[in-house]
Order: C-alpha cells, then sequence, then structure tokens
C-alpha cells in the first residue's frame, strides 16, 4: 500500500517491500509542493534522529527534492489527487529514511510546511484518504487503514495502523503517525515495533522534535 507505486521504490531498501509499499516514498516521479519560502531550513529541524526510534536504527538518505505528499494512494480505485488539494498548497518538505540492520527493517519521516491555513487542513484530507481508501485490492491482497487515535500530541495528530492481508504470507502491518504545530506536518511510517504502546513513544518523541522546530 505504498504511498508509491513500485515504481518509485527504487529509493527505499529491500525490506519496505516485505511491508507490502507501505512506507512512505521519499523520491516519487512526480513532486508535490515545494517552494522558495524557508527551504529546507524550515523543516529539517523537525527530523528525527535514528535514536528516537529505539533499538538499532541507524538514519539514512535525507531528501528534499521531489517528496511526494505522503498520503497518496495510488493504487486505490477511488483515489483521485485532485480530490486532496492540500497537497498543493505545500511549501517545503523534507524526507529522512531510518534502516536497522537486525530484524532488517526501514522507516520513513517526511515533514511538510505548508501555506498559512493549510496545515489543519492537511489533516484533514488524511481523514478523507482513510475513508476514500480504508480497504482495497492491491500487492496481490487486501491493504487496509485503521484510525486508532487523534489529536494526542502537538496542535492535531493522526495515529493509523496499515495492513495487507495475503492468501499465502501473514499479514504486515505498519504504523503512520501524523502530527500538526503550526505551519508543519510531520509524517513517520514504521514497521510494527511490537504494539501500539511503542508506537506512542515515538509519536511522543515526534512531537517533541516538532516543539523544537
Amino acid at each position: 500500500m505504498p504511498i508509491t507505486r513500485v515504481r518509485a521504490v527504487s529509493t527505499l531498501v529491500v525490506t519496505l517491500l516485505a511491508l507490502a509499499g507501505m512506507i512512505l516514498s521519499a523520491c516519487a516521479d512526480r513532486p508535490s509542493g515545494g517552494g522558495p519560502a524557508g527551504g529546507r531550513a524550515a523543516v529539517e529541524p523537525a527530523l528525527l534522529g535514528a535514536d528516537a526510534l529505539g533499538g538499532d536504527w541507524t538514519a539514512g538518505t535525507t531528501s528534499a527534492d521531489g517528496t511526494r505528499w505522503p498520503w497518496a494512494q495510488e493504487d486505490c480505485p477511488a483515489y483521485r489527487d485532485a480530490d486532496f488539494p492540500a497537497q498543493r498548497h505545500r511549501r517545503d518538505s523534507v524526507a529522512r529514511q531510518y534502516l536497522r540492520a537486525s530484524p532488517r527493517a526501514a522507516a520513513l519521516q517526511v515533514v511538510e510546511a505548508y501555506e498559512p491555513d493549510w496545515a489543519g487542513r492537511a489533516l484533514e484530507d488524511v481523514r478523507r484518504v482513510l475513508e476514500a481508501c480504508g480497504s482495497y485490492p492491491a500487492y496481490g491482497g487486501q491493504v487496509s487503514f485503521s484510525l486508532l487515535d487523534s489529536d494526542f500530541a502537538g496542535d492535531a495528530a493522526l495515529l493509523v495502523r496499515g495492513r495487507i492481508v495475503t492468501a499465502d504470507a501473514p499479514a504486515t502491518v505498519s504504523y503512520f503517525v501524523v502530527v500538526r504545530r503550526g505551519s508543519l506536518v510531520s509524517t513517520l511510517n514504521l514497521p510494527d515495533p511490537g504494539g501500539e504502546s511503542g508506537v506512542r513513544a515515538v509519536a511522543a518523541r515526534l512531537a517533541e522534535q516538532l516543539d523544537r522546530a
């Protein structure tokens, strides 16, 4: 269920495929948003250090070129870019990949700066993506999203669980944490750390980093 199509997965490690592409894309075919106001200096301070994810994570590639809106669901039949206008009002964005050697895994964070009044609308658009693409067939199975919690950090926040179920393999699970503070929106996609409590601990660190940005 990516947030991107398979053709854009070359920026990610092989373990993302094991998550059925449920990781956000750091470098997709078609850039969305981005502009001169603030540059990377406006968004980079909100990026997490690898230690915030716990365990043996290391920081990988950081990209500010062509980062897409994290919630584009091109494999969902009901998804249309035009239905989610906030992505066209991004001023800047940056993405950082995180890698873990054992067990092999990858995570990705995307930080976006929006034009005035559009950051809140961006979270509204995320909610509408979850409604339109809450469950759909892809990757030889069924992709689904579940909204677990909201408004638990920052000015607004969402906690989402993604799953893909196939007939011949165990379900794969990934979590998405979205936190807004002012005009900044930070989205982290990470593999299941062993339960929702672990995700919430990382979410708290994500919000703290936004507060410092």
